[in-house]
Order: structure tokens, then C-alpha cells, then sequence
């Protein structure tokens, strides 16, 4: 299931989270969740996937290295929190 928030700054730009659930999946029986961002500027239409800096992104050994790489370029756009709240908002919508 995929649940997306946009998130509004004062200068006009946005951002969407866009958090993705993955349940029972084959490696474990837990949720797992992956986190893309999206960023649009001020009076455009088109959204932009926020990406990492390529070459030290492939130059990491392993997909957790990669996935935490990932989200700490995340957090120079949106904060922890409001990731977390996107999560716990998806969580709502999955309670039966």
C-alpha cells in the first residue's frame, strides 16, 4: 500500500513523501517500509525525485548502507519527524 504527504515551506516548496508498505514479504514476516521523496518548486507542475550524489551512493558496499545513505540525504529536506508522521499515517490506514 502507498500513502503520499505533501509537506509545505515558507519559500513556496514542496515536498512528498511518499511511503510505500510492504507486508509479509518474502525475507521477513514483518512491514517493511520504503521512503521516496519528491520536491516541486514554487508555481511549477512537474515533480522531481529528490537523488543522492551518484558516485558515493555506488560506491557503497551493501543495499542497507545504500537505503541508510538514502535517508540521510532524505533528512536535508524534511525532517525525522515528519517522515515518522507519514509512516504512522499510512499505520492508521491500514488498522482494521
Amino acid at each position: 500500500m502507498m500513502y503520499e504527504k505533501v509537506i509545505n515551506r515558507e519559500n513556496g516548496t514542496q515536498y512528498k513523501i511518499r511511503v510505500n508498505a510492504y507486508l509479509d514479504s518474502f525475507r521477513h514476516d514483518t512491514m517493511e517500509y520504503r521512503i521516496d521523496l519528491y520536491y516541486k518548486h514554487k508555481g511549477k507542475r512537474m515533480w522531481h525525485r529528490v537523488e543522492c550524489d551518484n558516485y558515493e551512493y555506488i560506491k557503497l558496499p551493501s543495499m542497507e548502507e545504500k537505503r541508510k545513505f538514502e535517508y540521510n540525504n532524505y533528512l536535508s529536506y524534511v525532517t525525522e519527524e515528519e517522515i515518522y508522521n507519514s509512516k504512522l499515517e499510512l499505520w492508521e490506514l491500514l488498522k482494521p
